[in-house]
């Protein structure tokens, strides 16, 4: 009855079949056709070992729940349907991987499949493009500082890296590249069917020959949905956001004494603490953490505000159609000073201050709100004022 049946799907001249475990999914039969579609013998070993991956490949009908998957196959010229069947092999619970070739791939075909990627990176105002064939370990670049010249540059992938860092990336930032974009990680990401899809990595240029140095920034893609075995990488300038990021980070560490410190997406509406607020606020603190968005955030403000006059102030203040309004016209910093009902009869004087930046990689206006304590700042001038006004020769408090 056996040898029957491996007749049956020996006799099979258009589609491939194997048959595999379903817990390890180790490969105990494969018919004369998807013995052809694969690269080497894979009987007594898990599926997609054979295809140089740890876990189940992310293109295995498997994980579909339909239970099919389309397969592009560049290294075979072909793309393949894919069906996955529940049966029974010699007393064992296995799938029958069913392997159709849907059409044939033709170097034409293929290139305009190259282009169109490589025309998608372009549309995204990237500084070059390189796609890696994991098997070959060849690339091919191409290099967007002329849009009038169509370029692409074939290379070992090593070589490529390696001219990379030499020509055009900062000495002492070329071995964070190495480690991040070199070949030994691709390949341990491409082979993890679970593993991110992508990741991304900065970096500066090297200046090199006159030319201004710039902040870079290589996105790397694991194209297992898409074309399995391939890696591409985008990189584009990202000098101005690295900028923004910068200057988002110095407002934080001068204000990282404060007695609270927020992080705004003004236009997004969206308020986030970026550190616990100060003991100093108490429960005010507390109430100003749970605030998620500007409308509660000025409310809970208010509402500590014990002062008609400065509630006026503060409504204004935290209005987030003010604030643009504010950034619309260059008015990118802004200053208030409140006194803050923090419980039990207890008052403190607060200074208030955002500070606002447009973020170019969305356009949207982004900003770190923080309040710092200035009882004895407020009682000085008090003093001052009372010396100027009164024509006190001194005030002993």
């Amino acid at each position: 009855m056996q040898n029957e049946l491996t007749f049956f799907l020996e006799s099979f001249r258009h589609t491939g079949i194997y048959l595999i475990d379903r817990t390890t999914m180790e490969v105990y039969y494969e018919n004369a056709i998807a013995q052809k579609y694969t690269v080497e013998d894979r009987i007594g070993r898990p599926c997609y070992q054979v295809h140089g991956n740890k876990t189940m490949c992310s293109s295995c009908p498997l994980r579909k729940p339909e239970r099919v998957s389309h397969v592009i196959r560049e290294d075979l010229g072909m793309t393949f349907v894919m069906h996955a069947i529940e049966t029974r092999w010699q007393g064992k619970d296995v799938y029958t991987i069913l392997v159709q070739k849907q059409e044939e791939l033709s170097q034409k075909s293929m290139d305009e499949a190259m282009k169109k990627r490589m025309d998608r990176a372009l549309c995204a105002s990237v500084l070059s493009y390189c796609e890696i064939n994991m098997r070959t370990l060849r690339s091919q670049s191409r290099f967007f500082s002329d849009p009038d010249v169509e370029h692409v540059i074939e290379d070992i992938y090593t070589e490529h890296l390696r001219k990379m860092c030499e020509y055009y990336i900062h000495p002492e930032d070329r071995d964070h590249v190495g480690e991040s974009i070199g070949l030994e990680r691709l390949q341990d990401l491409s082979a993890d069917g679970d593993g991110p899809k992508e990741f991304r990595v900065r970096y500066r240029s090297s200046g090199a020959k006159g030319t201004k140095a710039i902040v870079m920034e290589s996105t790397v893609h694991i194209l297992r949905d898409e074309l399995p075995h391939y890696v591409s990488i985008i990189t584009k300038e990202v000098t101005k956001e690295e900028s923004i990021q910068r200057k988002l980070e110095l407002f934080a560490e001068a204000a990282k004494d404060a007695v609270s410190l927020f992080q705004l997406n003004i236009t997004q509406d969206k308020c986030v603490v970026s550190s616990g607020t100060n003991t100093v606020l108490g429960d005010v603190g507390l109430e100003l953490e749970h605030c998620q968005t500007l409308e509660p955030f000025r409310n809970c403000v208010i509402s500590h505000i014990p002062d008609g006059e400065y509630r006026a102030v503060a409504r204004d203040f935290f209005d987030r159609k003010q604030m643009l309004e504010h950034f619309a016209n260059d008015e990118k910093t802004l200053k208030k000073r409140f006194l803050i009902n923090i419980g039990q009869d207890q008052y403190i004087w607060v200074m208030m201050e955002l500070n606002m930046v447009q973020n170019p990689l969305t356009g949207d206006v982004e900003g770190i709100l923080y309040s710092e304590q200035i009882d004895e700042r407020v009682l000085k001038d008090n003093i001052i004022t009372q010396v100027i006004n009164n024509d006190y020769d001194y005030i002993i408090i």
